[in-house]
């Protein structure tokens, strides 16, 4: 394997008053945990080397979020994240990058 893109999500809109548990579980397992799934299948094919390509979205990264929408950045955080960590971890010798939109609508 030479490259692989985790490119899955889902979107949850509601107040955090107002998110369930399960919304937010959902969030966290569409986004966060199928990047790690993917990431860690792609390392494990990536003896020689390759590229890991996640994307993230640009509110998870600046902490800057519209009404609504904290299962879906912190969910998307962790694809952030688990992009520097996996990036720091090469043995491998597969690197990792994020991808995010130029423009949030």
């Amino acid at each position: 394997l030479w490259a692989s893109v985790h490119i899955a999500g889902g979107h949850a809109m509601a107040p955090i008053a107002q998110t369930s548990l399960a919304d937010f579980r959902r969030m966290i397992d569409t986004n966060a945990v199928t990047c790690f799934l993917c990431c860690r299948a792609a390392v494990n094919a990536m003896r020689g080397g390759g590229r890991i390509v996640n994307v993230a979205a640009r509110p998870a990264l600046e902490w800057r979020t519209g009404a609504g929408m904290a299962a879906y950045t912190v969910s998307k955080a962790g694809v952030a994240a688990l992009t520097r960590i996996r990036d720091t971890h090469r043995g491998s010798l597969a690197s990792c990058n994020a991808l995010l939109k130029a423009k949030d609508l």
